[in-house]
Formats: C-alpha cells, sequence, structure tokens
C-alpha cells in the first residue's frame, strides 16, 4: 500500500513538471480560450512603461503566458494613441491568479495625444505579416529601445520621413536598416547611418471652440516662420457644440522650440494656442451623472435636448427633432461630451419651431452638489372646500418658476364638499426648494393651493 501511496506521489510530480514544461501559451490566445481576463491601462506617456496589464487566471491550474512583441493597445479614446508592445514578456500565473504587469510600448499615431494615466485600452495582436508586427519582433530581439526606434515605428505607421532615423548605435540601426527598407519601400542606402545623437521631443496638447455651426475642420501646426509642419483632423465633420481636440506632435530641433497650432476651417483660424514641450490637455469637466427632468406640455411638439451656458450657448446636444406629446414627461439623460470647468450648464428642451426654452433645470457642479439634487420625495394633503362639482379637474405641482413639475392626477371628477386630497411628488431641484400644490379646473384656474417642500 506504501508503495502504491508513493508512486502515485511520483506519478502527480511528474505530471506538474511536465506542464510546467510545456510551451507558454499567447496571451491573444488565452484570451480567445477565455483561459484568462485582461485589463490594460495607461500609466502616462508613449514610450516606455506605458501600458499596465492585469491579468486573471480564470483556470484552476498554473498557466505560462507569452505577451508578444506586435501586440497592439488600441485606445479606447479615438484622439488618444494606440501603442505598440515592442518587448516580449513572459508570466507565469498560479492557479486564480491576478497579476499586474507593465510592458514596454511604443506609439503607432504620431499626430495623436499622449495617452494619460489610466487611459482605457483594448488588447489585440496584429498578423504576422503586418509590417509593425514584424518591426516589434526585430526591435525585441535585439533589445532596442532609444527614441530612434520610436522614428522607426512612425516612419512605418505614418509614413514619417526616415530623415528622423539616426543615433549613436549605428551597429543595431545597421541590423534594421535591411527590414525598414522593405517595410518602407525606401532603399537602404538612403538611411543614414552615420552616428549622431537623436533629439526627439514630443509635445501633447489639445485645443478647444464652441461651434455654433456644422462645418469640416483641420488642426494645423506651424513653426515661427509660419511654415506648416502637421496637418491633423483633416475634413473631420465638426457639428455644433464644444469640442475639445486632443493631439500631438513630434520635432527634433531645440527641445525649447514652440510651436502654434490652429484649428482652422478652409482659410479662416477658429482657435489657435501656442505649444511646447510643457504643454498639457486643458482639463475638462466630465459629464457621466444621469440627470431627469420633469414637465408638462400643453400640446405636442418637435424639441431640441441639449446642454446650455447660462448664455444660451449649446454646448452639446442631445437629441433634435424630439417628438414629444402633450401631457406630463419624465425625460433623463446619462453623459455628453465633457465640457469647460468651473461654468454652469443647463438641461434644456427647446421648442423646435421658435428656440424657446419648454423647461430647464441647472446641472450640478460637483460630485457633492450634485448629491444635493439626488430625487426627493414629498407627500402631504390638499384640504378643498368646493362649492360645486368639477368634472375635469387636475393637481399639479409647480417650482418658484411657474414650471409644472409633477401631475399627481389629471381630468378627475370632484364633488361639492370638504375633502383632504393626499398627493405624492418627487423633484431634483434640492432640499431647499419651494413649491406649490395646485388644484385646477379644466380651464387651468386655481381652485385651492398649498405651500410644500422649503416654505418657511
Amino acid at each position: 500500500m506504501k508503495a502504491v501511496s508513493l508512486f502515485f506521489v511520483f506519478l502527480l510530480g511528474l505530471l506538474a513538471k511536465t506542464s510546467a514544461q510545456a510551451p507558454p501559451m499567447s496571451l491573444q490566445q488565452a484570451i480567445q480560450n477565455r483561459l484568462v481576463e485582461v485589463a490594460a491601462s495607461g500609466n502616462g506617456g508613449y514610450n516606455g512603461f506605458c501600458v499596465s496589464l492585469l491579468i486573471k487566471n480564470m483556470q484552476t491550474r498554473p498557466l505560462q503566458i507569452r505577451i508578444d512583441a506586435g501586440t497592439l493597445f488600441v485606445a479606447e479614446e479615438e484622439q488618444l494613441q494606440n501603442l505598440l508592445m515592442v518587448e516580449e514578456r513572459l508570466i507565469v500565473l498560479q492557479s486564480k491568479e491576478n497579476k499586474k504587469i507593465d510592458v514596454r510600448t511604443m506609439c503607432t499615431e504620431s499626430s495623436n495625444g499622449s495617452p494619460y494615466r489610466n487611459a482605457v485600452f483594448k488588447t489585440t495582436l496584429l498578423d504576422a505579416k503586418n509590417p509593425l508586427f514584424r518591426l516589434a519582433q526585430k526591435l525585441s530581439s535585439i533589445s532596442y529601445y532609444e527614441s530612434t526606434a520610436q522614428s522607426m515605428v512612425w516612419s512605418v505607421a505614418n509614413k514619417n520621413s526616415i530623415e528622423d532615423i539616426y543615433g549613436k548605435d549605428t551597429a543595431k540601426i545597421k541590423a534594421l536598416i535591411p527590414l525598414l527598407a522593405e517595410l518602407t519601400g525606401v532603399p537602404a542606402h538612403m538611411f543614414n547611418i552615420n552616428p549622431k545623437s537623436h533629439e526627439l521631443t514630443f509635445m501633447s496638447a489639445s485645443i478647444e471652440y464652441l461651434s455654433p455651426k456644422e462645418m469640416p475642420i483641420k488642426l494645423c501646426i506651424y513653426d515661427q516662420a509660419n511654415r506648416l509642419m502637421q496637418t491633423s483632423f483633416e475634413d473631420y465633420p465638426m457639428k455644433d457644440g464644444y469640442y475639445q481636440f486632443k493631439f500631438g506632435f513630434a520635432h527634433y530641433q531645440d527641445p525649447a522650440r514652440v510651436y502654434t497650432a490652429k484649428l482652422m476651417s478652409g482659410d479662416k483660424v477658429l482657435a489657435e494656442k501656442i505649444i511646447d514641450k510643457n504643454s498639457t490637455y486643458t482639463p475638462l469637466r466630465k459629464m457621466n451623472r444621469a440627470a431627469s427632468i420633469s414637465y408638462d406640455l400643453p400640446d405636442n411638439v418637435l424639441a431640441n435636448v441639449g446642454v446650455y451656458d447660462s448664455l444660451d450657448n449649446l454646448y452639446a446636444p442631445l437629441a433634435k427633432d424630439y417628438r414629444l406629446g402633450k401631457g406630463f414627461h419624465e425625460s433623463s439623460f446619462e453623459g455628453c461630451r465633457d465640457l469647460p470647468l468651473y461654468q454652469g450648464f443647463y438641461f434644456k428642451i427647446k421648442n423646435t419651431a421658435d428656440g424657446k426654452t419648454i423647461v430647464s433645470q441647472k446641472i450640478p457642479n460637483t460630485n457633492s452638489e450634485a448629491k444635493k439634487y439626488d430625487k426627493i420625495v414629498k407627500r402631504g394633503t390638499l384640504n378643498v372646500n368646493l362649492k360645486q362639482t368639477y368634472e375635469h379637474t387636475r393637481l399639479v405641482v409647480v417650482d418658484e418658476q411657474e414650471q409644472i413639475i409633477w401631475v399627481v392626477y389629471e381630468d378627475s371628477k370632484l364633488g361639492a364638499g370638504a375633502k383632504g386630497i393626499p398627493f405624492v411628488y418627487q423633484h431634483t431641484q434640492g432640499p431647499n426648494a419651494k413649491f406649490k400644490v395646485r388644484l385646477l379646473d379644466e380651464k387651468g384656474n386655481i381652485l385651492q393651493e398649498m405651500c410644500s417642500g422649503k416654505c418657511q
């Protein structure tokens, strides 16, 4: 019996050893087979260890995972750069283990903005025949990660000039030139192999604009002599509302040089900004909190819905020619484009025909302020003493701007005499808001009203 037990232990050890020596599985294969879950986020920047991978082993057995050079991290935000992994990594995951690993990347889009910390990426593996995959594999095989290598990636991905490819490590550059010549279509003898310090400066910045109408735009970078250096967002169909355009620009001149970014429609300059190596994105306010508004319409209307500032400028269109029927409505919206900090904004529904505001509600500026405007439920009883019978009565709640924010009931018959009418309503105007509960006849005349909310 003891001999059988010892043989069983030996067999288990042999199986474990065989499993540990199995060739590693590619990350992409592990994802496709649902063996692992992966979340990719930015560490900030475009070149270096700029992506953090959180990999979770979904199995009850250990896994060896190979993360290939040539893995592409696609930015969720379209204006940010996609990042190419250029150094192969091997990791071992124990049963159900979560492991975080930073991987080395280079950017594939020189005119896009540099990813910020916690930017979200989708993980994908390029085809083995893809030029970027082949270049990434070569860079990994010779462990070449200098700024010259970044220029090589841009020459393949964006067709940037090979004049930007030079450096001091001529041996490694020579080793890469045959592949670069094949991938770019530029003869090998055209590449610069003379040793020279590689000076790459990359700028990330943003330019903002409140557009009054739809128009095609482009974003141009000019040097101090007003020479055009780069064009991006060409023929982008900008519509009405507020926009932020994030962009990047690389140069090989004095790192202290400044440039001018111009947002243009045709030859007209809409906005411009001086940029340098210290430029950053203008911080904006995330509009990702759900909001709701209640209102009453006397007739059917077509309406435009959007976010407006205090001067009634449209910053974020939410719906156009939205059909609203007669009667009481509760509308809600969640999320829109980011908006400037430190400005007041309003959720408005406007009549398409005449542009008049049907209903307006202030949007809280901060999360702490927003909590004050969570839904509040109010209850009470309206006491009335009617001298006659009314066939079509309506019980409504109006705010201090005389907007109906709730309809308790409508088209109800009430007989003569004294009675108490219970009511329940809700609002999002804060704990200090004051309302009136009104009983109306069919012509809208007030039969009785009482204060509700913060009445003192």
